[in-house]
């Protein structure tokens, strides 16, 4: 069975996405056609946002789905349009939630959407072929990878995945398979062995025992 997803797979934490709405957020305009009006203030708007980011997170992690669900779609709301990055990542935290929901068709739903504001966004395909992979679109859900690795060449998920998924189809040449796991092995398993102290790691390992 492919990995399934969890609050590590999401887009970009609340805690980011918020730091970059306090650096460009322009939500509000100070005048109209009548002149000066009276409106929300930026920085109330964006403390609701933090709130709400944090509680779906929150949420999420402790497998309270629905009130994750409800926070990200009251975020969305309060995301201007032409923030299409911000918007694009609660889109891909909220297709994950979906998707744990076992809501899949909503999940791919939202997915596509946050990958048609932003194309190169690499979790939005991650999940995108997790999402499908669950639904038996075994060759839609490589090329969603495959697109992943593209874009993040060092998207160790994306990449394990993908052998995963390798692994199960039936239809994968075995020497295509191996090349792939040493091809895997040769980008991920191999400099953690060379950087490792097996000293430091035996004493860790004794003092964590005792």
């Amino acid at each position: 069975e492919a990995p399934r997803s969890s609050t590590a797979n999401f887009c970009t934490p609340g805690h980011m996405l918020l730091q970059l709405l306090k650096r460009t957020c322009r939500l509000f305009t100070q005048h109209g056609s009548g002149g000066s009006s009276l409106v929300p203030n930026p920085d109330v708007v964006t403390q609701q946002l933090s709130i709400l980011f944090d509680h779906a997170h929150t949420a999420h992690r402790s497998s309270a789905l629905a009130e994750a669900l409800h926070a990200y779609e009251s975020a969305l709301r309060l995301i201007p349009d032409a923030h299409t990055h911000m918007r694009a990542a609660a889109l891909v935290n909220l297709g994950v939630v979906c998707r744990d929901m076992v809501s899949m068709h909503r999940a791919i739903l939202c997915l596509r959407e946050a990958l048609t504001l932003e194309p190169t966004l690499a979790a939005a395909h991650y999940n995108l072929g997790l999402t499908l992979y669950e639904i038996g679109e075994t060759e839609a859900a490589e090329s969603s990878l495959d697109s992943a690795i593209v874009i993040q060449p060092d998207f160790q998920a994306a990449h394990s995945t993908r052998l995963c998924i390798y692994g199960l189809a039936r239809s994968h040449d075995p020497a295509r398979v191996l090349l792939e796991h040493r091809r895997w092995a040769e980008k991920f398993a191999d400099p953690l062995t060379k950087n490792a102290y097996p000293l430091r790691r035996r004493q860790s390992i004794e003092h964590r025992l005792t």
